[in-house]
């Protein structure tokens, strides 16, 4: 289970491997990582608090579900 939570985060974490390789094109090549950043670079705070709240909703709600699995799978 740990390496599960371990892999999803890191995963997440990927944004320099993500805009070498994909690039950082909007609406077609966009990660959620890279819209914060493109909404950074343009100015737009609105947009990017927004797309880091959602990410930050994900990892939660991921660490929360992989806690209560978890938690499941140990007690029984």
């Amino acid at each position: 289970m740990g390496t599960t939570v371990l892999t999803f985060a890191r995963s997440i974490g990927e944004f320099g491997a993500t805009v070498i390789l994909a690039g950082a094109t909007a609406f077609k090549t966009e990660a959620l990582s890279i819209a914060i950043f493109l909404n950074l670079a343009q100015g737009d705070i609105d947009n990017a608090l927004a797309a880091t709240l959602i990410l930050i909703g994900i990892s939660l709600g991921s660490i929360l579900l992989f806690r209560r699995v978890g938690a499941a799978y140990n007690s029984a």
